[in-house]
């Protein structure tokens, strides 16, 4: 990502909330973080923040729930805790990216 990317952060800490209001099941925590942010991503000047998570689709707990079903349960699951910290208080972007760790074994 830094080579197509600048101001790349590994684990940034997110803007303290300052009490703000916001949306039932956002994370309002001071010390809270993303997995990266980064600079010229979506945009020249707009900070993207990304959250990545590996998982297993086929895992027992998944079960009876198809791919897609998966993902959008868990994609959801991370946008409650953190889309609008990010839109509200840091005013960026908020990205989730999930990779199914079978697709690369």
């Amino acid at each position: 990502m830094e080579k197509v990317c600048y101001d790349t952060q590994v684990e940034p800490s997110l803007l303290h909330t300052l009490g703000r209001p916001l949306s039932m099941g956002t994370i309002t925590e001071d010390g809270a973080r993303l997995d990266v942010s980064t600079r010229g991503f979506w945009s020249k000047m707009d900070r993207a923040f990304f959250d990545v998570k590996v998982y297993n689709a086929l895992a027992p707990s998944n079960l009876g729930l198809g791919i897609q079903e998966t993902y959008r349960s868990k994609e959801k699951k991370k946008k409650t805790s953190y889309l609008y910290r990010v839109l509200e208080v840091e005013g960026e972007i908020f990205t989730v990216d999930y990779v199914d760790h079978w697709r690369y074994r």
